[in-house]
Parts: C-alpha cells; structure tokens; sequence
C-alpha cells in the first residue's frame, strides 16, 4: 500500500496540533493507524514537514561517487574490463564493495558506455599466440582446394535417429 495522502495527513496533524488531540485519538477519528498519526506527528517535530518522503531508488551510489576518480582512471586504463572485473577491482583497491548494477548506474549517470573497443580477443596479442597464428595462415598456402573435405554436421534428426 502506498503512502497515505497528504489531505489526511494534514487533517490528523492539525487535530493534534491545533485542537489538542493525542495521536491516538486522532488516529481514531480519521481512521488511520496510531502508528501513522505518531509517525507523523514525529517527522513534523524532526524535520517540520509530514510529508511522505521519496520512496525507492538508488540509496548507495554516494558510496561509489566517492571512488569517481579511480573509476574513470580504471577504464580509461583498461577500457575492456567487464563490470563484474569493475567491481572486482573496487573492492581489492579501495575496499568498496559494489554491484554490477551500482557500476552500471555510476557509468551511466556520467553518460559513459562500457563497450569494447578491440575487434578481436586480446589473446590474439600474446606473443605465443601470435606466433602460432602466423603459422598456421603460412600453412594454408600448402592447401589444395581439390583435396579438401567439408563434412555437414547439421543432420536432421527423426525418432531421435540420424536421417542418414
């Protein structure tokens, strides 16, 4: 149930600041919970309002506000990193625990895209692996085109027997 409206709050209020009625008899009267009326009463006397305050959203991203600078200097160095790795990084560096989706949200509030930069895995860099790769691509101007078998693997399967 959401928060009652502002109307009724003013009413019990009013009932029990300006005509000296307790909380409970308030309550009564308007039929809300004694609860409510107390808590209303409270918020007017703490913060000098009794209206409801903003419900939901994002209750911690001050938390990783704070590490704004190290976060922007993460990515720039490493523009790859997944958000899981992100958070990973947080938390050994600056001991700040965060979700993929509190750095999803820091990220996106500061309308910066995460997408990867490279067109192709950052093994293929790997001095062993480009060793390799080279290799083979030397190895293919042997081939003879003729003597090349291809074999279709995209059998049609019937009663769970191979139609071939």
């Amino acid at each position: 149930m959401g928060p009652l409206s502002l109307d009724l709050r003013e009413r019990v209020v009013s009932a029990v600041t300006e005509e000296g009625m307790s909380c409970r008899a308030a309550a009564r009267r308007f039929g809300v919970s004694f609860s409510s009326a107390i808590r209303w009463i409270a918020a007017l006397r703490e913060r000098g309002d009794y209206a409801p305050l903003p419900m939901g959203g994002d209750q911690r991203s001050g938390r990783v506000e704070a590490h704004a600078d190290y976060l922007f200097g993460l990515v720039r160095r490493e523009p790859d990193l997944s958000l899981a790795e992100i958070c990973d990084r947080l938390e050994r560096a600056r001991g700040e625990r965060a979700s993929t989706s509190m750095i999803w949200r820091f990220f996106d509030r500061h309308d910066i895209t995460l997408k990867k930069k490279s067109a192709h895995a950052s093994e293929q860099d790997r001095p062993d692996v480009l060793r390799r790769r080279r290799e083979w691509f030397a190895g293919q101007l042997d081939l003879d085109p003729l003597k090349l078998v291809f074999i279709d693997e995209s059998v049609l399967q019937r009663n769970g027997r191979s139609s071939t």
